[in-house]
C-alpha cells in the first residue's frame, strides 16, 4: 500500500513529510542571538537585584548594572515574548521569572496611571508642599548667574519646605541668595545659615526648632537635618547631596552627541569614566550609610530629600529609604526624570517619607535653570 496520497494540487504528501520542515538557518541564527542576548540580560538582572543589598567597598562592580537597568528589564520582556512565540518554553519561563521578580521594582521608575485623571486628593489647609533642587551653585547651562530665575520659580511654586544642593557657600550669589530667601521667611532661613557650614540648605515656613550637619560623611557629600515644627507634631527634615559621578558635562556631551564614534582614544575614555564612576560609588555607599543611621535614630516622622547622585536600584537607595518611601511611587506621572543629562534617563533626585506621611501630589516641573529639574511633593500628616 502506498504511504503517501496526492492533495488537490497533485503533490505527494506522505510519512516523511517531516523533512520538510527544518528550522531555516535564518531563524536558527537569530534564535542564536536571541539565546546569546537573553543569557546577557539574565546576568545583568541578577546583577542588579543583588547589587542594591551588596556594598560597591565590597563588590565594587555590582553597582554599574543597575544605572542600565531600565534598558535591561525592557530587553528581558522583549527576549520573553520572541521564546513565546517561538514556543521555546525553557527560556521563555526562565526570563518570565526574571521579569515577575522586577514588577515590585517598576513603580520606582514608572507609575502606570489607569484612570484618565491623576487621581490626587483634594487640596487641604494642611498639606505641606516640599521643595528639592539642586542649584548647581546657582549658574544656568551658560553659566550665567541664575540666581533671578530662582526666584521666580520658588514664587511660583510656593512651597512650605525648600531643601537647597549646592547652595553657594560665599560670594556675592551667596548674599543675594540670602536675601531673597529671607524675604521668603527670615526667621527659619537665618536660624539654619547660622548653624549650617555646608552647601545644602533648608528653609521652612514653620518654626525651625533646632538644627545641624550629619556627622561621618566622607569625600564631598554633604547633609544636615532640621527639626520643624508643625502644628503639635516634630517633624525632622533631612536635607542631603551625596558624593558626584564625576561625569561632567563634557563627558555627558561625549557620550549623548556620540563624539566617541570619531575619537580613537575612546576606549581609554570610556574606562577612565568608569573608573570615577566607580571610586564614587564606593564613597556614596559610605555616606548612605551615615545617613542611614542617623534616620534609625530620630523618633520623629521624617522629610528626606536631596541629589543622591544615583539611581534607584543602586545600595545608597535602597539604604536611605528603609523605613521610608519615595513620593514618585505614590503620585509620580509615567517616567521621569530629574537631571538633565544622559538622554534625559535618570531620576537621582527624591523626597522621601515616613509612612505616616500620605503623599497628595508630586511633580518635577521642566526648567533650564540648573542641570537638575527641580522636585516637589505635597504631603499630608495623617495622626498615629
Amino acid at each position: 500500500m502506498d504511504l503517501y496520497y496526492r492533495d488537490r494540487f497533485g503533490r505527494r504528501q506522505g510519512d516523511n513529510d517531516g523533512e520538510d520542515k527544518r528550522t531555516p538557518i535564518w531563524l536558527t541564527i537569530i534564535d542564536i542571538v536571541a539565546a546569546i542576548i537573553s543569557l546577557v540580560v539574565i546576568v545583568a538582572l541578577i546583577v542588579i537585584f543583588a547589587g542594591q543589598f551588596v556594598s560597591p567597598e565590597k563588590l565594587w562592580y555590582f553597582s554599574l548594572a543597575a544605572l542600565a537597568a531600565p534598558l535591561f528589564y525592557i530587553t528581558a520582556v522583549a527576549m520573553m515574548l520572541y521564546w513565546i512565540i517561538r514556543w521555546k518554553w525553557i527560556m521563555a519561563v526562565t526570563l518570565a521569572i526574571f521579569v515577575a521578580g522586577g514588577l515590585v521594582y517598576v513603580p520606582l521608575y514608572y507609575r502606570v496611571n489607569l484612570s484618565k485623571t491623576y487621581e490626587d486628593a483634594k487640596p487641604n489647609r494642611n498639606d505641606i508642599k516640599i521643595l528639592t533642587f539642586n542649584l548647581r551653585h546657582l549658574h544656568q547651562d551658560n553659566w550665567q548667574p541664575s540666581i533671578d530665575s530662582v526666584a521666580v520659580l520658588v514664587e511660583q511654586l510656593n512651597p512650605d519646605i525648600i531643601c537647597f544642593q549646592e547652595y553657594p557657600a560665599s560670594g556675592e550669589l551667596r548674599r543675594q541668595a540670602d536675601s531673597i530667601m529671607r524675604a521668603y521667611n527670615a526667621s527659619s532661613a537665618q536660624s539654619i545659615i547660622e548653624r549650617s557650614d555646608c552647601a545644602v540648605e533648608c528653609f521652612s515656613h514653620y518654626d525651625i526648632i533646632s538644627a545641624d550637619s550629619i556627622g561621618g560623611i566622607q569625600g564631598s557629600g554633604v547633609g544636615m537635618w532640621a527639626d520643624v515644627k508643625i502644628d503639635s507634631d516634630t517633624v525632622r527634615v533631612y536635607c542631603i547631596h551625596l558624593q558626584t559621578t564625576s561625569v561632567s558635562p563634557t563627558d555627558n556631551n561625549y557620550i549623548t552627541k556620540r563624539e566617541f564614534i570619531s575619537d580613537t582614544t575612546r576606549e581609554k575614555r570610556f574606562r577612565d569614566m568608569a573608573r570615577g564612576l566607580l571610586d564614587n560609588n564606593k564613597i556614596r555607599a559610605q555616606q548612605a550609610d551615615c545617613i542611614a543611621r542617623s534616620t534609625n535614630e530620630c523618633s520623629h516622622p521624617i522629610i528626606l530629600c536631596g541629589d543622591f547622585n544615583d539611581v534607584p536600584m543602586s545600595y545608597a537607595y535602597r539604604t536611605i529609604s528603609r523605613g521610608l518611601y519615595d513620593t514618585f511611587s505614590r503620585k509620580g506621572h509615567h517616567y521621569a526624570h530629574s537631571y538633565r543629562g544622559m538622554f534625559n534617563m535618570l531620576r537621582i533626585d527624591y523626597i522621601m517619607v515616613s509612612p505616616r506621611f500620605e503623599t497628595v501630589a508630586y511633580d518635577i516641573p521642566a526648567t533650564n535653570i540648573s542641570d537638575h529639574r527641580p522636585v516637589t511633593a505635597t504631603l499630608r500628616l495623617t495622626q498615629n
